[in-house]
């Protein structure tokens, strides 16, 4: 799902795939899944990564718009899969505590 927030002039986007995925998300993270993710704008990219991925993401609106991602087929990790898919963008990517990943501009 994707959840806008809006605060001032900053949008947010939290894509969530449950609950349930954060108790498994270390673990989940290097457990190889099929990816199916087509090329294109990065807030569209990375909403199907966290579906198919099946973890929580976090990244600011302000932060995808104007970049665009690879495409990302086959099986992979997760933490694989998601550096192929910010592969040539100036995108990184922290993950806390809980699981949930935070994608963002390098400070």
């Amino acid at each position: 799902m994707l959840f806008p927030h809006r605060s001032g002039n900053t949008a947010a986007i939290v894509l969530s795939m449950g609950v349930a995925a954060l108790a498994q998300t270390s673990h989940a993270q290097e457990v190889r899944k099929p990816f199916n993710i087509a090329a294109g704008p990065a807030a569209s990219a990375v909403t199907e990564f966290a579906r198919q991925a099946q973890i929580n993401v976090l990244a600011s609106g302000e932060t995808l718009a104007g970049i665009d991602t690879p495409a990302v087929r086959g099986t992979y990790s997760v933490t694989e899969a998601l550096a192929l898919l910010l592969s040539g963008t100036n995108l990184i990517s922290k993950v806390n505590t809980s699981g949930a990943v935070f994608i963002m501009l390098p400070a």
